[in-house]
């Protein structure tokens, strides 16, 4: 079995998840076979699967098709895919502790306030309020 470098892992990670959602969406919405969708993928059954079981690479054509089925892979996603996979491998990495930075750059405008200021000279003085709201049971 061919060796992954981390960026591949986080790259066919991301993509596997985005493919399987939108298989499941297929599935759903439009009633389209396991078969159609590896067609439209321009891939076998089997080929799916190694998509989805984080296998195989997807080559450039392979990403060409998957947009057209509402899956593309990001920049970012794949940088948060790569400090993810570097993590998980050392919990004491730097990447480990960037974790929680990135999911609060996901934050909206609406529960994130900003507010810089400086004291001193040569210094920034950062302050970041964070409002979280607990979930609403659904009705």
């Amino acid at each position: 079995m061919k060796k992954h470098s981390l960026r591949d892992k986080a790259f066919m990670k991301v993509f596997a998840e985005k493919l399987l959602k939108a298989r499941e969406n297929a599935k759903k919405v439009d009633r389209v076979s396991y078969e159609e969708f590896a067609q439209k993928l321009g891939v076998t059954r089997a080929g799916i699967h190694k998509y989805l079981n984080e296998v195989n690479v997807p080559s450039l054509n392979i990403l060409e098709r998957a947009k057209a089925l509402g899956v593309e892979v990001k920049y970012g996603e794949l940088d948060i895919g790569l400090i993810k996979a570097r993590a998980k491998r050392d919990d004491s990495s730097p990447e480990a502790q960037m974790i929680l930075p990135l999911a609060i750059e996901n934050l909206t405008d609406q529960n994130v306030t900003i507010e810089v200021g400086s004291r001193k000279p040569n210094a920034i003085e950062l302050n970041v309020t964070i409002k979280f709201e607990p979930k609403r049971a659904r009705s």
